[in-house]
């Protein structure tokens, strides 16, 4: 993921020219053929903005995961569903957190208005899918900056820290994990401080 597809080697052969050329298997040319197309032409109107492949993605989904950063905007544009679900419950949001290396993909969505705290059908944030599969940390700063919720729990109780620990995460998303609960812990203390003190002087 992340990859130019148009980029060209010193032959002047792209990516798609080398799969055909290396006889690689029908699916991963169609796969390279479906990115090309929405890189140079994204759908702008009609069913086909938002149709679903076979795991219930959108186009903007595959671009978002795929760092297509222009691709994404157009397709913003054009009106894409910003919020739209693959089968596993996933918004491009959460496609983008995940796997995209490209932090100005999370900001496009964020900025056309991304539920920065959806649910995902294992009760995932785009914030907890960043902490089990991100290798960025731009791309999980990026989540912390807009106000991600970083006690936010899955299914199975997790919050991100505990994913990324689990997960063995590459140790700067880690430390970006933990930087931003250390600066988040004094805030939360002072708020519980006066809240307590409200609470006795309402009681008096």
């Amino acid at each position: 993921a992340g990859a130019d597809l148009n980029a060209r080697d010193k032959d002047g052969k792209t990516s798609l020219d080398r799969a055909k050329e290396h006889n690689q298997t029908p699916a991963v040319i169609q796969v390279l053929q479906d990115q090309q197309q929405l890189l140079e032409k994204p759908p702008k109107v009609g069913p086909e903005l938002d149709a679903r492949d076979e795991k219930g993605q959108t186009p903007l989904h595959q671009a978002a995961q795929n760092d297509q950063v222009k691709p994404v905007r157009d397709l913003l544009d054009a009106g894409a569903d910003l919020n739209a679900r693959d089968k596993y419950g996933k918004t491009p949001l959460h496609a983008a957190a995940g796997w995209s290396k490209t932090p100005a993909v999370v900001q496009a969505l964020l900025d056309a208005g991304a539920d920065l705290n959806a649910r995902d059908k294992y009760e995932r944030t785009p914030l907890n899918v960043a902490a089990l599969f991100s290798e960025t940390p731009a791309v999980v700063q990026a989540l912390l900056d807009a106000g991600a919720d970083l006690n936010a729990r899955d299914k199975d109780g997790k919050t991100p820290l505990d994913q990324a620990k689990q997960h063995n995460q590459t140790l700067t998303v880690l430390q970006v994990l933990q930087g931003q609960q250390q600066r988040r812990a004094p805030i939360i203390f002072e708020f519980l401080k006066r809240s307590r003190r409200l609470l006795r002087k309402a009681l008096r």
